[in-house]
């Protein structure tokens, strides 16, 4: 049997694409040949390349490994400081809160799963999160008040302050720190305070700076190298622009965050980590930021500077 005739062979694959340069079957990592919006896709694979063909519902998710928490937006807190970014949420936003399940895809990323029916203990912090109560007023007289509905109800709690303030902040700045919310032991304007007060110190600009536009030229191979080295990284690259000169703008996901950070369009030396490094971020290359953002997240030091 000549073999060399199935090389050329495609096949048909439902897959969740995310965003970016590529999207992971089952086995190995695939480049997109068109970016399309994120969702359940059908897909025409060959070899390694995949050309997405229409959008499609969600296969059938019971065989992937589960992952059961408590959800605040797209973020879904699977313990007291713990928590991952659920894909490919439905339209219709859960209640805060809520008891949900999400699948692990390739070992990766997890996608949304379902919502579940609230319980007593859910509905008992939802109504304290609506009446500034804290969870630890109903421990004595309410059984199930679970670590990951504790951590949910603490960044509940200070994603709601937050929004009073117009100010934006992320899991990952605080989700060593929302179980004490939670508890009452530490509060969320002070939280808040202090988050606001060291990006000022890190940067009184916000980093906000005007861009110009892309330059055709290069732009494409500087994608390439930036996607390619975050996935080494172990970080999922979303998308790229020229600010002009030599700085390249490139957003990516890590820990299910996502963070903007401006390089060197030939070498992808770091010149702003969009994080609060105290100046040093020029000791960096692309490669090291997501270890770098990791061992902040777990010190509980990640401050985040651009958005």
């Amino acid at each position: 049997m000549d073999y060399r005739k199935f090389l050329g062979a495609t096949q048909t694959m439902v897959l969740p694409y995310l965003g970016g340069l590529s999207v992971r079957a089952t086995d190995r990592r695939l480049r997109v040949q068109q970016r399309v919006a994120a969702g359940w896709w059908r897909f025409e694979v060959s070899g390694r390349l995949a050309t997405p063909q229409a959008l499609v519902d969600p296969p059938e998710l019971a065989h992937l490994p589960v992952v059961r928490g408590h959800l605040v937006g797209p973020w879904l807190f699977t313990g007291g400081s713990t928590a991952v970014r659920l894909h490919l949420m439905p339209e219709e936003e859960a209640a805060p809160l809520s008891p949900a399940t999400g699948r692990r895809w390739a070992g990766e990323d997890v996608v949304f799963d379902a919502v579940a029916f609230d319980d007593e203990p859910e509905e008992a912090c939802r109504t304290a999160l609506l009446d500034d109560a804290s969870p630890s007023d109903l421990v004595g007289t309410l059984k199930g008040v679970v670590p990951s509905l504790r951590a949910a109800f603490g960044y509940a709690r200070l994603l709601r302050e937050a929004r009073g303030r117009g100010m934006q902040i992320a899991v990952r700045e605080v989700l060593a720190r929302v179980a004490a919310i939670a508890d009452g032991t530490l509060g969320a304007a002070a939280l808040l305070d202090e988050i606001e007060a060291r990006i000022f110190q890190a940067d009184p600009t916000s980093s906000h700076r005007e861009s110009s536009p892309a330059a055709a030229t290069g732009a494409q191979s500087t994608e390439e190298r930036a996607a390619a080295v975050l996935q080494d990284a172990g970080a999922h690259f979303l998308s790229g622009r020229n600010l002009g000169g030599d700085n390249y703008e490139v957003v990516f996901r890590y820990l299910g965050e996502q963070f903007v950070a401006v390089v060197d369009r030939s070498t992808l030396h770091v010149y702003d980590s969009g994080i609060c490094l105290e100046g040093h971020d020029e000791r960096l290359g692309l490669d090291s930021l997501p270890s770098v953002i990791a061992e902040a997240v777990a010190h509980g030091e990640l401050y985040i500077t651009r958005r």
